[in-house]
C-alpha cells in the first residue's frame, strides 16, 4: 500500500505547527509479527508536551456510533524519558507522528480524515489509547512491544459504586433508636389506635356476614335480630370507653367543627384528634346501618339504603378534618405563607367534596328509583325452567326473568346484583350499576385530611 501524507495546521499558544499523520501503510510490521513500529512520535508523546488549554474550554466529543460498531478504548502507553524516548523528555516539534487510523477513526464516519486537535489536547491519557501495538495484554504485562514496562488501567470511581448497603446498615440502627423513642413516647395512643382498627375490622365483617344470612327467606328472624342488637351495643360500648378515657381532652368537640381541649397545634395532637374522630364516625356508620336492617324495609332494597349511608357518612367525614387543618396551617406562621397552604389546602379539598358530593347525589337517586333486572315470566317459562329457585333453592316468590331467559325470585336476585353484575348461572352481564357499598360494607380508608 501506499504510504499517504494528511496535514492541518493548528494556532496555539506556540504558533503555528503541522501535524501530520501517516495512513497504514508498508512502514507497518506485520501485526501478527512483530507488532506495528511507527515511524515517527507517537500520539501520546506528543500530546504529553502540548500546550494545556484551560480547564473546561472544550470537552472531549463522543464518536458517533454507526452501524453499532465497537469503541476502541484506549489509554495513553506509559513512557519514561531515557534510552526507549527518542526525544528525552523533549517536546518534539518538526516530527510527525503517527495515527493508526483504524483504530481511531470509524471508518463509517461522515468525518474521517478530521480531527479536533485541541479536544484531543484537552482530553487525559485515561479518555483515550492508542492502538494496541504488539497486540499485548497491558494488565499481563506481556506481548514484544512491553519492554519491561509495567502496564496498568485507570479506573475511575463515582458514587455510582458506593456500598450503599454499609450506609444503610449503619443508619438503620440510629433510625430503630428513633423509633423506639418515638414509640415510647406515644405508646399509649398508638395501642388505641391498634384498639380501634380491630374493633372496626370484626365489626365490618360481621355486619356484612349478618346482611347476607339475612337476605335468605328461612334465616330466623329473632336470631338475625339479636345479631343486631349485639354490633349497635357493641360500637356504642366502645365509643363512650373512648370519650370517656380521654374526656380531658373533649375530642367530641371536632365532631361539632371545634377544636378539642388542650390544642396547641402540634402534629401529634392533630393526628390523634382527627383519626380518633373519624373511627368514631366508622362506628357510627356501621351502627346506622344496623337499624335500616332492621327496620320493615324488603331486603331488594337496603343495598341502596346501605349505599346512601355510606356516602352521606364519606362526605361527613371528610368535612371534620377542615378546622384542625385550618389551625394546624395557619397558627403561628407569617399570613403570606399561611395564606398559600390553605388556599393549596382548600383547593385540594374542595376538589374531592365535589365528587363525593355527586356520589351522594346518585346514591339518593337511585334510592328514589325502582330497579328491577328482568321481566315476569309466563307459566310456560317457569315449567321450563323448574320450579325452585336457583339462589334460595325454594319455590319462586315474585319471579323474575333475566335476559339471559334465566328465572329468579325477585328478592334474591336483587340481594345478589348488590355485590355482583352477572347472572348467578351463565354469568352474563346484566348491568353495569356500580354496586358498591350495597353489601353493607363500611370503607376502610382513614380520612385524616
Amino acid at each position: 500500500m501506499s504510504e499517504e501524507m494528511m496535514q492541518i495546521s493548528q494556532e496555539g499558544n506556540g504558533g503555528n505547527q503541522s501535524i501530520v499523520w501517516q495512513l497504514p501503510s508498508g512502514n507497518y510490521e506485520n501485526r501478527t509479527g512483530g507488532g506495528m513500529q511507527p515511524s515517527g512520535p507517537t500520539l501520546a508523546q506528543h500530546l504529553r508536551h502540548a500546550s494545556p488549554l484551560p480547564h473546561g474550554v472544550l470537552q472531549p466529543r463522543e464518536a458517533p456510533q454507526r452501524h453499532h460498531l465497537p469503541h476502541t478504548q484506549v489509554t495513553a502507553p506509559h513512557v519514561v524519558p531515557g534510552a526507549s524516548d527518542p526525544n528525552n523528555g523533549q517536546r518534539p516539534t518538526d516530527q510527525p507522528f503517527v495515527i493508526d487510523f483504524g483504530s481511531v477513526f470509524d471508518p463509517t464516519s461522515a468525518n474521517v480524515g478530521s480531527i479536533n486537535l485541541q479536544s484531543l489536547q484537552q482530553m487525559a491519557p485515561e479518555h483515550f489509547q492508542l492502538a494496541n501495538m504488539g497486540g499485548h495484554d497491558e494488565n499481563q504485562n506481556t506481548g514484544p512491544q512491553n519492554n519491561g514496562q509495567h502496564g496498568h488501567q485507570h479506573v475511575v470511581q463515582g458514587m455510582d459504586n458506593m456500598d450503599w448497603s454499609i450506609f444503610l446498615l449503619n443508619s438503620l440502627l440510629f433510625i430503630i433508636i428513633l423509633v423506639i423513642r418515638i414509640v415510647s413516647d406515644h405508646l399509649l395512643g398508638m395501642l388505641v389506635f391498634v384498639g380501634l382498627g380491630g374493633t372496626f375490622f370484626y365489626a365490618n365483617m360481621f355486619f356484612k356476614k349478618i346482611v347476607h344470612e339475612s337476605s335468605l327467606r328461612d334465616a330466623m328472624l329473632h336470631n338475625v335480630l339479636l345479631s343486631y342488637f349485639w354490633i349497635v351495643m357493641f360500637l356504642t360500648a366502645n365509643i363512650g370507653c373512648v370519650y370517656y378515657v380521654f374526656q380531658e381532652q373533649e375530642l367530641w368537640n371536632v365532631l361539632m367543627f371545634q377544636l378539642p381541649a388542650k390544642w396547641d397545634g402540634d402534629i401529634w395532637i392533630f393526628f390523634w384528634a382527627v383519626c380518633v374522630n373519624d373511627f368514631v364516625l366508622k362506628y357510627v356508620t356501621v351502627i346506622i346501618k344496623a337499624f335500616f336492617s332492621m327496620a320493615p324495609i324488603k331486603p331488594k332494597n337496603r343495598g341502596k339504603y346501605y349505599m346512601f349511608v355510606e356516602h352521606v357518612m364519606q362526605l361527613y367525614r371528610m368535612v371534620i378534618p377542615i378546622v384542625p387543618w385550618f389551625h394546624f396551617l395557619s397558627d403561628g406562621l407569617s399570613w403570606v405563607f399561611a395564606a398559600g397552604l390553605l388556599c393549596f389546602y382548600f383547593l385540594c379539598k374542595g376538589y374531592q367534596l365535589f365528587f363525593k358530593a355527586r356520589d351522594v347525589r346518585n346514591a339518593f337517586l337511585k334510592l328514589l328509583r325502582e330497579k328491577t333486572y328482568g321481566i315476569k315470566p309466563n307459566s310456560s317459562d317457569l315449567k321450563t325452567r323448574g320450579d325452585g329457585c336457583p339462589i334460595c333453592q325454594d319455590d319462586y316468590k315474585d319471579p323474575v326473568m333475566l335476559d339471559c331467559k334465566h328465572i329468579f325470585c325477585d328478592d334474591c336476585v336483587a340481594v345478589w346484583f348488590d355485590r355482583e353484575k352477572t347472572c348467578p348461572m351463565c354469568r352474563a352481564q346484566i348491568h353495569t350499576d356500580n354496586s358498591m357499598w350495597k353489601d353493607g360494607s363500611t370503607s376502610i380508608h382513614v380520612q385524616w385530611y
